[in-house]
């Protein structure tokens, strides 16, 4: 099992990673709600809690995916 440092800095490493690639399609990011960009990610790690993240996405009346939000989980 991991402690929460950890998990803190695997939650954080993969949204990241989603960020990046959200950002090269276009899309926005938010994290519980507020937007971030990968200019923002030291404040990003600064707020995020040490907790599981779901994400989820947001998409327009066509139907493309316009934006990625990640929540925290408060129970697993």
């Amino acid at each position: 099992m991991n402690n929460t440092g950890d998990l803190k800095e695997q939650m954080y490493s993969w949204i990241l990673a989603e960020m990046e690639q959200a950002e090269a399609a276009g899309m926005s990011v938010s994290v519980d709600g507020e937007p971030y960009t990968l200019a923002e990610t030291d404040r990003l790690y600064q707020v995020m809690e040490d907790a599981y993240y779901m994400k989820s996405y947001v998409g327009d009346q066509k139907g493309r995916i316009t934006e990625i939000d990640f929540e925290h989980l408060n129970q697993v």
